[in-house]
Formats: C-alpha cells, sequence, structure tokens
C-alpha cells in the first residue's frame, strides 16, 4: 500500500517554542522574540519579516525548532501529532511500502518556519521508527508548498486567486497520485480556520480516500471517509455555457441566472462584462 498525506500547517511549533522559551537554549534575543508570540502574528504583520530571514539551518531559532520537534514530536507539533497518531493507529500499517508528505503553510514566514522544522524532522527517519511502520518502508517529504494568498480573506480577488492556488496545488496533487495508485489522505490540524475548511473540501472533491483531524477534547486522531462530493450539476453546465471569453452581461443574463452565480463569486462581473472565475473553472476539471 501507497500513502500519500497531504497536510496544511500552522504555527503550533512556534507556539509551543513559545511556552518553553527559556529550556531551549536560546539566547536573550531570542527568548525576547518568543515572547512577542509569533506563533499569533497576522498575515500582514511587518514582524513576518524577522522569522523568514531565519529560516536556514544553522539559525540558532531554526536549530532549537528543529531539535525541540526532533525530542517530542507529537508534543511540539500539532500536524506531527495527527500524522503519527493515524499511522500508530492504522491497522494495516504493516502493509505500508511506501508514505508520500506533503507540507502546506500559508503564505506567512511563521507558518513556513514551522513547516520546515517539521520537514527536517521527518527527513531524520524517524518518523517510520515512532509510528511502528516496517522498517523497509519508504517515506519521502516533499518541499512546503505555500498556498499563497488564501490566508487573506477579505476581498473578492485575494479570495478568487487564493482558491485557484489552492485547486492548482491540491486537487491536482491529489488527482495525480490516486492515478499513480497511492490512497490519499488529508489533515487539515494545522492553519487558519478558513483555510483548512476549504482545504478539507476540496480535498474531497477530487477524491482522497481519508481525512483525519487532531481531536482537542478527545486528544485522539478521527479518521473520517471522504465523502463523494461533486460540483452540482447544474453550475457545472451554467459556467460552461458562458464558455472562457468575456462575455455582456445582459447575454450573460440570457444563459444563466447571473444573480446566483455572482452570489457564489463562481463568476464576476466588470464594466458590463462577465467572466468565470478562473477557480470556478479549474473546480469543474474535477
Amino acid at each position: 500500500m501507497k500513502l500519500a498525506i497531504l497536510s496544511t500547517v500552522g504555527t503550533s511549533v512556534l507556539g509551543n517554542m513559545e511556552k518553553t522559551a527559556s529550556s531551549l537554549g536560546l539566547g536573550s534575543d531570542d527568548q525576547n522574540l518568543l515572547k512577542e508570540r509569533p506563533s499569533q502574528w497576522g498575515t500582514s504583520d511587518e514582524r513576518q519579516s524577522r522569522i523568514r530571514n531565519r529560516i536556514v539551518n544553522g539559525d540558532p531559532l531554526f536549530e532549537a525548532a528543529k531539535k525541540a520537534v526532533a525530542d517530542a514530536p507529537q508534543e511540539m507539533s500539532a500536524e506531527l501529532n495527527a500524522v503519527m497518531g493515524y499511522l500508530s493507529g492504522f491497522q494495516a500499517r504493516t502493509a505500508i511500502e511506501e508514505v508520500e508528505l506533503y507540507l502546506y503553510p500559508t503564505d506567512t514566514a511563521t507558518s513556513l518556519f514551522c513547516a520546515r522544522a517539521i520537514q527536517e524532522y521527518i527527513k531524520t527517519g524517524n518518523l517510520g521508527r515512532r509510528t511502528g511502520l516496517p522498517l523497509g518502508t519508504t517515506i519521502n517529504v516533499n518541499d512546503p508548498i505555500t498556498l499563497r494568498g488564501f490566508s487573506r480573506f477579505g476581498d473578492e480577488t485575494n479570495f478568487n486567486d487564493g482558491l485557484t492556488d489552492l485547486l492548482d496545488k491540491v486537487a491536482r496533487l491529489i488527482t495525480s497520485k490516486r492515478r499513480d495508485g497511492y490512497k490519499v489522505v488529508a489533515n487539515p490540524t494545522g492553519g487558519f480556520k478558513a483555510e483548512t475548511a476549504y482545504f478539507t473540501l476540496i480535498a474531497m472533491l477530487a477524491g482522497a480516500w481519508r481525512i483525519i483531524y487532531m481531536h482537542e477534547s478527545m486528544k485522539q486522531v478521527v479518521e473520517l471517509p471522504s465523502l463523494p462530493i461533486t460540483l452540482d450539476h447544474m453550475y457545472a453546465e451554467e459556467l460552461k455555457r458562458l464558455g472562457e471569453s468575456k462575455i455582456p452581461a445582459s447575454a450573460a443574463r440570457q444563459l444563466v441566472d447571473l444573480n446566483d452565480l455572482k452570489e457564489r463569486l463562481l463568476v464576476a462581473e466588470e464594466d458590463g462584462m462577465v467572466k468565470v472565475n478562473e477557480w470556478a473553472r479549474k473546480l469543474i476539471e474535477y
């Protein structure tokens, strides 16, 4: 059996470092940095650049993150807690021959910092040993795949760009992995709530096998079958009628319920012209 695990990434690694800053062997400057609670910094916070410059091997803060995750992966990372809990409890884990992991941080330095620390841990090979996978199991982790723009909800353009990016980077990968014989598992444990909600929906639309997450109160991994959801046939047909080019709004109203499509952000109208949004066009493909 081959598994492909796609995981959103939040800032739990940094959040847990903040709680244990005094025991990480850091200098006073880095301890003070953690006191500013970078795990809570917003997407447009100018301080994000201070973390972005630290995501390099050899940097004291990044090395401390790597060591903390290596020493206690499930305690330090919500994402690893879910993935490792799932693999440890997988009844047929002795049949697993290969595991591929894909990490999806948001377009923030803090999320990327955490994703890189998680990636470095997985590269050590300890994940397989800690979860009881067979010795011959191949475990690969890819470079983090940043979901650009998706974290900046607030205007229609950012939403459309972000959702298009999500379809490109998640749905396309799931479709490819399924074609190659992988069982695809989506782990939306970490990250912004809106992002993880859409990540889960896109994973289901693309045919993911399982959805997993760490239940906060039960402290255990919840495994859900992926529902066989699809885009409503009515909307798919209406979008196809509009075609790929811009058309006058007056003509569009003769073909479709334009107000309904606009309310659902499936199309955009500008200067009297209507065009299907790129993410909606991609959705039809899946």
